[in-house]
């Protein structure tokens, strides 16, 4: 899964894998400037995000660790929304971490209210926007990559 992106070049500080989902810490190589990256792959999908340090991921992982589970409703209030009764149950999100400091690129890892297992990654930009949701069997094995990760990291 690692890559060399335009005229940087990555190594691989860390790796973690459960079932078909991988996690990556890259960092990019000198003379490069100082960065890393996360890369997270599911199956054929894989998702890479510069990140501002090395110690994201276990930021990553305590967020989705302490929110996985969880979810949040709460009732339509009168001509809340046009067309929903009153009382209504709607679900809303129940947190989010921004993933990314880049400023032409907005990454987000958020917490759906709705189901306990559901958690979504969205990339955005001033042309984009790209979001896709990772429920169970998925969720557990990105949890268990990135505590791999994490501790491979540490070690």
């Amino acid at each position: 899964m690692s890559k060399h992106d335009g005229e940087e070049s990555w190594g691989l500080l860390a790796y973690g894998r459960t079932g078909r989902t991988e996690v990556e810490l890259l960092e990019a190589l000198p003379p490069a400037p100082e960065s890393w990256e996360i890369q997270i792959g599911v199956g054929s999908l894989c998702l890479g995000v510069k990140i501002a340090s090395a110690d994201e991921l276990s930021r990553i992982l305590t967020f989705m660790k302490t929110n996985y589970g969880k979810t949040k409703v709460r009732k339509a209030k009168a001509d809340e929304y046009p067309g929903i009764p009153e009382g209504t149950l709607r679900f809303s999100m129940v947190d989010q971490i921004d993933l990314s400091p880049s400023e032409h690129c907005s990454a987000r890892l958020s917490k759906d209210g709705e189901l306990p297992d559901r958690f979504v990654f969205s990339l955005s930009g001033p042309e984009y926007h790209l979001s896709f949701d990772m429920h169970d069997p998925q969720v557990a094995e990105l949890i268990a990559a990135l505590e791999d990760v994490v501790r491979d990291f540490v070690e």
